[in-house]
């Protein structure tokens, strides 16, 4: 009794806001962390068959989102969608304009106009730390 029921999108928002907070407990890309944690959950899974860990769980969760979230930034603003960019802000924790810079995505003032288009969307938020602005995936996703 009282217990909210989720769906799938609510979900995998969740579980993406844990996994990139495991991420910045250990100082590490989303991606790693993930990826670390599929490994050890395969190796897991052998004698267990069918069993499905809720961690293993959480990274398809994970994956899912990151599929919707090309889809809605494909549809929604085509021209800055790039396959790389999606990517990189399921990598990192928090990305900079500096992280698009330096894998090439763009260049600085285009990078910033990237980052901010993606916050307008929703697919990100902008936190301002010191002079530097820093963008994450959003805990509750506006798309």
């Amino acid at each position: 009794m009282g217990e909210q029921v989720l769906n799938d999108d609510q979900v995998g928002v969740q579980i993406a806001q844990q996994a990139r907070d495991l991420a910045v407990q250990a100082q590490e890309p989303v991606a790693q962390v993930a990826t670390a944690a599929g490994q050890q959950e395969a190796a897991a899974l052998v004698p267990w068959g069918d069993y499905v860990s809720p961690l293993s769980a959480k990274i398809e969760a994970i994956r899912k989102l990151q599929a919707h979230t090309t889809e809605h930034v494909r549809r929604a603003a085509p021209k800055i969608y790039s396959h790389e960019l999606v990517e990189l802000i399921f990598e990192l924790p928090y990305c900079r304009i500096q992280n698009l810079t330096q894998r090439d995505i763009a260049q600085r003032q285009t990078a910033s106009v990237y980052l901010k288009e993606l916050v307008r969307l929703g697919v990100l938020e902008e936190k301002a730390v010191g002079r530097e602005k820093l963008s994450s995936i959003r805990s509750s996703c506006a798309c």
